[in-house]
């Protein structure tokens, strides 16, 4: 079933004892296909009339997030698992390890659908950044 949804994704990043805290909301489609979860938004980039497509793909033990367009990348997230990706910018190809280090999914009797994840970012030079990401996604009410 296609749902209108409201998404809500926070992180929190974590540096060189800096913390630094983003939360963006945007309106999306869910859908199921077999065993995993879609969720469809579209990104705006600050100061541009640049858009990124992002999609969610999940299920109870993995998140990926593929993003296109002004920024691509692919960020897979498995619990005991390392994945290497390439985070493309317009300034160039950064590539990053991904340590999955906690990973839940829950959804409720309403059908908001809660993903929590803690990860490692590093590169050849070390780690970057601890990482705690959460995401809800909600259907939106349409009268």
């Amino acid at each position: 079933m296609d749902k209108d949804v409201k998404i809500t994704i926070e992180t929190i990043q974590k540096q060189q004892g800096e913390s630094n805290r983003m939360k963006h909301a945007y309106s999306g489609a869910y859908f199921k296909k077999g065993d995993h979860s879609y969720v469809l938004y579209e990104e705006s980039v600050e100061n541009t009339e640049a858009v990124i497509k992002s999609r969610l793909k999940f299920s109870e033990s993995f998140l990926e997030v593929v993003k296109k367009g002004a920024l691509s990348s692919t960020m897979y997230f498995e619990l005991g698992k390392e994945y290497l990706t390439e985070y493309g910018t317009p300034f160039g190809v950064v590539p990053l390890h991904i340590e999955t280090r906690f990973y839940e999914m829950k959804q409720t009797a309403d059908d908001r659908i809660f993903i929590e994840i803690r990860y490692n970012l590093s590169n050849e030079g070390g780690r970057i950044a601890d990482c705690h990401m959460k995401i809800v996604v909600e259907q939106v009410n349409i009268m």
